[in-house]
């Protein structure tokens, strides 16, 4: 547009797009990769042979802390998607926010497979 080239001539900034698509998709990938230091397999799951995916949506307020934690998806077992939340909810504690999106509310979208690998 003809007021967008005039703010590029003039120097100023451009309009500040309402997300960074990659710094939220970099922000999810550093969630899920310090939320595996937490992943845990409950004993009670072990014992039962229960596995499954959960898949959790993470709101994150503008203050920086989690808003909200959802199963989106349940693993079909309570425990399972407890430790999803609090795999999470411990990493998400550990991984700053991205200066694009501090002071705002975003979401990011993960999942977590619960399988017994013997």
């Amino acid at each position: 547009s003809v007021a967008e080239a005039a703010a590029t001539v003039a120097g100023a900034p451009p309009a500040e797009p309402a997300f960074d698509p990659g710094s939220l998709e970099r922000y999810r990938l550093q969630l899920k990769t310090v939320a595996a230091r937490y992943k845990r397999y409950p004993r009670m799951a072990s014992d039962n042979n229960w596995k499954g995916v959960v898949a959790l949506r993470v709101v994150v307020g503008p203050s920086g802390q989690v808003s909200s934690l959802t199963v989106t998806k349940t693993s079909g077992h309570e425990v399972l998607d407890r430790q999803a939340q609090e795999m999470f909810r411990s990493a998400a504690a550990d991984v700053p926010v991205p200066p694009v999106l501090r002071g705002k509310q975003f979401a990011v979208d993960v999942a977590v497979d619960y399988y017994l690998t013997d």
